[in-house]
This record gives structure tokens, sequence and C-alpha cells, in this order.
């Protein structure tokens, strides 16, 4: 399984144009979570980096996908459409490949910034408040209270198949209660979109690889949800 780490520079300028141009901007709050997704879209088609990670401060976009750089640049000068195309800083698009089998018993750093929610029938909710209503469910007691960070680490820890990777540590370095993201809506408005709310939480974790192609399957995966708007990327350092 041929996999792809690719870095993009982008014009914060122009990306604001071209979310305002498609009414994609509706809040202060946001992360440009959808908007990115609909970059990369209208950039790259089907071959679309995900999951992806934007670093807001260096207005930076990283992604795992099965198409090379080179291809992605390629295809995006010959098909993107020209609003789209003006966000990637000229010759910013780089990639590598990625490992073809990783050696088992290699330890690993793992950071991910993942939306930490758990799903009820057909609804989503923070898997947080999740727990505050099961403890008032159980009677508020106060030696029980659910601690947010708590919550989340055992959230994540759901997350990581014991078959793949051995979880030696996790710790939650930082965290944001709600986060307002805009995506298409199935409800009749001018836009298109609808606001919901998600959280957000940054995780650290190290952890030794179990099966290696399984391992690949997890980094093009991801974890959690909303892996489409920026959220479950899985970025990678060696253990220390």
């Amino acid at each position: 399984m041929n996999l792809h780490l690719v870095r993009m520079n982008l014009n914060r300028e122009e990306l604001i144009r071209f979310a305002q141009y498609h009414n994609l901007l509706r809040s202060r709050d946001d992360d440009f979570g959808y908007v990115l997704h609909a970059w990369l879209k209208s950039m790259f088609a089907e071959a679309s980096p995900k999951p992806f990670y934007f670093d807001t401060r260096h207005a930076v976009c990283y992604g795992y996908c099965t198409t090379d750089a080179e291809t992605l640049a390629e295809n995006a000068r010959a098909f993107a459409d020209p609003l789209a195309h003006r966000v990637l800083a000229q010759d910013s698009l780089a990639g590598k490949p990625m490992p073809p089998k990783w050696p088992i018993g290699k330890r690993l750093e793992l950071h991910v910034r993942a939306c930490p929610i758990t799903r009820k029938g057909d609804t989503e909710k923070d898997a947080f408040l999740r727990a505050l209503d099961q403890w008032v469910e159980k009677g508020e007691d106060p030696a029980e209270k659910p601690v947010r960070a708590q919550i989340y680490r055992e959230w994540f820890e759901k997350q990581i198949d014991p078959g793949i990777l051995i979880l030696e540590h996790v710790s939650v370095e930082g965290m944001r209660a709600r986060g307002a993201r805009l995506r298409r809506s199935r409800a009749s408005n001018p836009s298109g979109l609808r606001t919901i709310e998600r959280p957000e939480a940054h995780f650290r974790a190290v952890v030794t690889i179990r099966n290696s192609e399984e391992f690949t399957r997890m980094l093009i995966r991801g974890i959690g949800r909303h892996r489409s708007f920026g959220f479950g990327m899985i970025r990678l350092m060696p253990a220390t």
C-alpha cells in the first residue's frame, strides 16, 4: 500500500477569499475545517489528502494520501478551479513516501487533534457531556463527578485497537470545550450550510506497533469522527 505524507503552504488571504466566495466562513470561532475540506476537494477532487491537519498559525496543511505530491500538483494545475489554485503557495506542495512496512515492536509518539464525541442512535454528543448526563442519572455523587481531561483520555484509549498498537501512555495536551464548524445541511437554506458544535482535544500518545499493515491502514483512516474536517490525522514522531 503506497502512502504519502504531503505538505503545502497556503496563502491565507487567498484562502479567506475562496471561503468568502463560497460563503463558507460564518463564525469567528471557525477553525477552517470545512473551508479546508472544500478547498482540498476543489484542488484535488477524490485524491484529496484525508485525514489532514491544518496549522492555523503558519497556514500549513499536512495530510496523508495514496497519490504522490508530483501527481497532485500536476492534476491541480490542469483541472483545479483558478480561485482555488491561487490559495496554494507557489512550489510549496511537497511530499514523501511513508515506510511501506513498519517494524513490529517499534515505539512511536503520536500527536492527534481529535473530536472526542460519542454516538447514541443518530445523535452525536461531546463524550464529556454524555458522561455528565450519566453522572446526573446515577445521582450526582461528588466523588464520581467526571473530569473532562480524564473522559477524553478514556475516549482516546477506546480508539486504539490493542491488536494494532500497544498503548503505553496518553495525555491531553490541550482542549476546547466547544468549537463552531460548518458543514452541508440537508435542510433547505440559502447557503446549504449549517453551524454545528464539536469538542476539540489534542492528544499525545506513546505506542508500540504490533501489526504493521493495519497500522498503515490506521494512518489512512485517522482517529475518531469528522476526519474530513481537519480532525483525526495521526502525526508521528520518534518516541523518546
